[in-house]
């Protein structure tokens, strides 16, 4: 086991350049982490592999959730999955777009590893709370579960992000087209949708545009964790 002077760590993966090297001085400079090195820094998932075989003991990851990830060989759940089961000991913190926090982290929540989901815009202040998040989980607890979903909720949020229409998903349930839309605007409500976020692209775009979006982001990360109900019980 690791001792408490030991140096922690921790690999970056971002792809823009700049950002690698704020996170890299954070935690070197700013965090309270300290001894804490970063042996590795890169620009895509796939990118990940080597460094985590050549630091097997690694203590934190920080991966970075963008729209041209959406066709990479190697998405942001194959990743975590990968994780869990060859290095069950890293924590994971990912940097997302604002709008795919909240679902990021309803998924992600009962995942241990997973201990911070942090907004791409959000302040620096924030960046270095959560890093100190995952060094010190007992002094800066995880987020708190942010809603709980119905089984039925839980169901068509399922299938939403499997690409299905509210028509495709009526005629799988046996359901109304009225019943999916219901299940789907307390889905919204819950996941804090009902009002456009901050930096907003137009006044015109609305709520439901906006989930969507989140929606057609997140397809590609989270269609086989959604539908483990041992996650998400």
């Amino acid at each position: 086991m690791a001792s408490a002077t030991e140096k922690k760590q921790v690999i970056i993966q971002h792809p823009c350049v700049f950002t690698r090297g704020s996170l890299k001085h954070i935690l070197t400079h700013s965090s309270k982490a300290s001894p804490a090195t970063v042996v590795a820094s890169v620009a895509t998932l796939a990118d990940c592999d080597r460094p985590l075989q050549r630091f097997p003991d690694t203590h934190l990851i920080i991966l970075n959730l963008q729209n041209r990830d959406a066709t990479a060989d190697i998405s942001l759940s194959h990743r975590i999955s990968h994780l869990r089961e060859h290095y069950p000991r890293c924590r994971v913190i990912i940097i997302a777009e604002a709008f795919c926090v909240r679902l990021l982290r309803q998924y992600f929540y009962h995942v241990s590893q997973v201990c911070a989901v942090i907004a791409r815009q959000a302040p620096l202040s924030e960046f270095i709370t959560q890093i100190n998040t995952a060094f010190f989980p007992r002094l800066y607890p995880k987020w708190r579960q942010p809603v709980r979903l119905t089984y039925q909720e839980r169901m068509i949020l399922t299938l939403l992000l499997r690409g299905r229409s509210n028509n495709a998903i009526a005629d799988y349930l046996c359901l109304s087209n009225k019943t999916i839309s219901y299940h789907k605007r307390s889905v919204m409500n819950k996941l804090g949708f009902l009002a456009p976020p901050e930096g907003a692209a137009s006044e015109d775009d609305s709520p439901t545009q906006f989930f969507n979006h989140a929606i057609v982001h997140l397809s590609f990360v989270l269609a086989a964790m959604a539908c483990d109900e041992k996650n998400m019980s």
